[in-house]
């Protein structure tokens, strides 16, 4: 399955796991796809959320779109180009060191 697809607006809009395929001693196989990708990615985002809040508790109305920021300011595009991963590959430590402000 690709990801986000041929879809042009899902391609603009999309975001990635930080891998490409993720080895899962579950099932003994290589998992991808949108439904892999989705819970990584709303993961990500929550513990983005609770980092941020707990180091600017004052600006908790902001707590959305620095989290879009940081997802999104920390991508890299994959070598599998953007129908397989959309606008790239979400790299969540440097995404956690910017909602830091580090």
């Amino acid at each position: 399955m690709k990801i986000p697809g041929d879809n042009a607006l899902a391609t603009s809009r999309s975001l990635s796991p930080p891998a490409d395929t993720v080895y899962t001693w579950s099932t003994g196989n290589f998992e991808s796809g949108s439904s892999f990708a989705a819970p990584q990615l709303a993961a990500i985002s929550a513990l983005l959320w609770q980092a941020y809040l707990e180091h600017h508790p004052q600006q908790a109305l902001d707590v959305p779109s620095k989290v879009t920021q940081a997802i999104k300011s920390n991508t890299r595009p994959s070598e599998l180009g953007s129908l397989n991963t959309g606008l790239g590959l979400v790299d969540a430590d440097k995404a956690l060191e910017y909602v830091l402000g580090r």
